[in-house]
């Protein structure tokens, strides 16, 4: 059965099944949490499981919706799905978008991190070993050892990067303690 993907049509095609029990099982995916929404008060049970554990389905030469939801149906049967954990309520929802996006922030700054001394590295200052690179009392000193002007000032923007990154992380931190704490 196919159709738009509006919350009407998932309610009418979730009550148009005939059954006692009612377990629908999603895919995580972007649509995950609004579609689980959606869906609570028409079904018995919501399952949400990671795309990437259900192998018979990932790593099907076959991808089709048909012949996925007939397999997710057969994993559902089996219980050989794979849960995620999905938040009951919209506050947990926020919160764990919330963590989230403080976890990628962080990954962010830590990357550009690496690619700092990945550079100087490259251009022959092997002999950084403390995170002294990154203060901004510091960096001028490295900055200095660079002999390449246009180097050092890929050097300078991606600093400015790692600045405005620290700072977002912060932000992102506050808003947290300050929204649940």
């Amino acid at each position: 059965m196919g159709f738009s993907t509006i919350e009407n049509n998932i309610i009418h095609a979730l009550k148009s099944v005939k059954a006692r029990q009612k377990h629908l099982t999603i895919e995580e995916g972007p649509l995950t949490y609004w579609a689980s929404q959606i869906a609570h008060s028409v079904v018995n049970q919501v399952i949400t499981c990671d795309p990437r554990e259900n192998a018979l389905i990932y790593k099907s030469p076959h991808k089709k919706d048909k012949v996925d939801t007939r397999k997710l149906c057969r994993l559902l049967r089996l219980d050989e799905l794979k849960h995620i954990y999905r938040p009951d309520n919209d506050e947990r929802a926020i919160f764990k978008s919330a963590a989230q996006h403080y976890i990628g922030l962080r990954n962010q700054l830590m990357r550009l991190k690496q690619k700092i001394k990945a550079l100087y590295r490259h251009w022959e200052l092997i002999d950084i070993f403390t995170d002294s690179v990154y203060s901004s009392n510091s960096r001028d000193k490295y900055l200095m050892r660079v002999e390449h002007i246009p180097i050092r000032n890929q050097l300078l923007r991606l600093y400015h990067l790692m600045d405005q990154a620290e700072a977002m992380l912060k932000s992102a931190l506050r808003a947290i303690k300050k929204t649940w704490a």
